[in-house]
């Protein structure tokens, strides 16, 4: 991944990285939207590639590149591209590093399905920058920080946060695949990292495990969770087990910031906080309904972040960038905060509908909009839930559909499940209702059914 990822960027191609968990559908979507002309897949994946490719209008994909072996007729191989001497290739290459997009992640945004997010060459450089700032740089200043990572490279917190900026700083950098609890003890002590990219669950592991002795985290600096919030009772068990010494930091951002915002200043983490903003960035909090720039004490607002980091844009979406980024250069991020007298920022509530999902964005509207043809189906509303695994998951609110009354929870489950990747599935369950709850314009309240999921899992 790494080897194509720099090599196609230095070529000034466009990068659309894909979740390898997809479905072919998920992918043919992407591929679609994305106007992708080249596909670089690694050999377990080929079928659902090539699947996914059959759906799209033929000639629309013209190379597809094995990271191995060829595997279907008609495709190359990555040794054969590496064979080539380059000369036939551009010197100059003619690259706008302020305009031309180098990478399009894809997001929900604050609702609806995924979008392509148009992030630029200088998007990205000034994150890097901002993150690799003396205060608030997580890598050790004394030595090579040995980093570990869980996060996908494909998702942006792990394309910039763990890679790219490993390699601005010169880090050795340890990736996993997926969490694997006895290849990453095993490796903790082969490589004695002294930097960790965690989500809750990942930390909860270490601290309940006994397989992970204290000593396996004696070269440990600094536990990074960006994805995901980490509580004071986790913070306290790690601190327990493991010592004092270990800081945490926690950020605020998303796909469309780069993805970073606000990031904690070492060693002076305010608890429950996402610290001040990065150099260069302005935040306010704005009424949720007026939109109208808060002051220090009117309390929680809608947070908005300006700064050079910010997307270009939806690809394709002039009318979602619009809704996105005022005409003032301020992106609306959904999320509702408080800032303290010392600027940082605390995170309250979610205006936007997604779910995160070990930190993945799900959003019900694509729930919702494939559950509409699911037969036995009437209405249906999806929400996220607590999950002590997961952090969040996708719980669905069904009306059965008259003439469909046996219709079950497994028939639910199966037909997302055939459909989707594995953090879309409804691992939050599937409850049955007369009628989903809406407003006058026909909006789901999902509100509503937050509480009503409240109050059935105190029950």
């Amino acid at each position: 991944f790494v080897i194509c990822f720099l090599a196609t960027a230095a070529t000034g191609a466009t990068i659309t990285t894909v979740n390898s968990l997809y479905t072919p559908a998920e992918i043919s979507r992407q591929l679609e939207d994305s106007g992708a002309s080249a596909v670089i897949y690694h050999p377990t994946t080929a079928a659902v590639v090539l699947g996914a490719t059959q759906m799209l209008p033929p000639g629309s994909v013209k190379h597809m590149i094995s990271t191995h072996e060829a595997v279907n007729s008609g495709d190359l191989a990555l040794l054969t591209l590496e064979a080539d001497d380059g000369l036939a290739y551009p010197k100059n290459l003619q690259v706008d590093l302020a305009s031309d997009v180098l990478v399009l992640p894809y997001s929900s945004g604050t609702t609806g399905v995924p979008k392509g997010v148009e992030l630029t060459n200088r998007c990205i450089v000034c994150n890097l920058q901002q993150v690799s700032h003396p205060k608030v740089v997580f890598h050790n200043p004394d030595g090579v920080s040995v980093l570990f990572s869980v996060v996908p490279m494909f998702h942006i917190y792990g394309m910039v946060a763990c890679l790219m900026l490993s390699i601005l700083t010169g880090s050795k950098s340890v990736t996993f695949h997926k969490f694997d609890p006895q290849l990453f003890i095993k490796s903790m002590v082969q490589y004695k990292p002294t930097v960790m990219h965690l989500v809750p669950p990942i930390l909860n592991f270490l601290v309940q495990s006994p397989k992970v002795l204290p000593e396996y985290m004696a070269s440990m600096r600094t536990i990074v969770c960006g994805a995901a919030s980490v509580g004071d009772v986790i913070v306290k068990q790690v601190h327990d087990k493991f010592g004092s010494g270990i800081l945490f930091q926690e950020g605020f951002g998303m796909t469309e910031l780069s993805p970073g915002a606000h990031l904690t200043i070492m060693g002076e983490c305010t608890p429950g906080s996402c610290g001040p903003p990065l150099s260069n960035t302005m935040t306010k909090l704005v009424h949720v309904e007026t939109k109208e720039t808060l002051g220090p004490d009117d309390g929680p607002g809608e947070i908005c972040i300006k700064g050079p980091q910010l997307m270009k844009g939806y690809r394709n979406n002039p009318e979602a960038t619009a809704a996105t980024i005022d005409a003032d250069g301020w992106l609306y991020t959904g999320d509702i905060g408080r800032v303290d007298s010392d600027g940082n920022l605390f995170i309250i509530d979610r205006l936007k509908e997604l779910i995160k999902v070990k930190g993945f964005q799900v959003a019900p509207a694509e729930l919702e909009n494939l559950l509409k043809d699911c037969p036995g189906v009437a209405d249906s509303a999806v929400i996220g839930v607590k999950h002590d695994k997961l952090g969040e998951a996708p719980l669905a609110y069904i009306v059965k559909n008259p003439k469909h009354e046996s219709i079950t929870e497994e028939h639910i489950q199966k037909y997302i499940a055939d459909r989707l990747s594995t953090h879309k599935h409804l691992a939050g369950g599937v409850v049955f209702l007369d009628a989903i709850p809406k407003g006058s314009t026909g909006k789901i309240l999902r509100k509503e059914l937050k509480q009503m999921a409240e109050s059935d899992s105190s029950n």
